[in-house]
């Protein structure tokens, strides 16, 4: 859960900002205010942080792990 920085979602933060009647970039600096309030590491996710999780499970150090859930949100879930 939370923003990925993509460049699907700099499309999404255009139409949001249009809906709001505000610019792009005062929408981008919301979210970017929200993800400091509101996760633990204080930024929103780059694709590779969730990349990262992805080489770690497809490789030999993972080899013994099975049947977990994985949460690369930067601390907004947690078990």
């Amino acid at each position: 859960p939370g923003p990925i920085n993509t460049d699907r979602m700099s499309y999404w933060e255009r139409d949001q900002a249009q809906e709001r009647g505000i610019t792009q970039e005062e929408f981008r600096g919301q979210i970017v205010e929200n993800s400091a309030q509101n996760t633990p590491l204080g930024r929103i996710a780059e694709a590779q942080d969730v990349a990262n999780m992805v080489a770690f499970l497809a490789g030999e150090d993972a080899s013994f792990i099975t049947g977990q859930s994985y949460n690369v949100n930067g601390g907004q879930l947690f078990h």
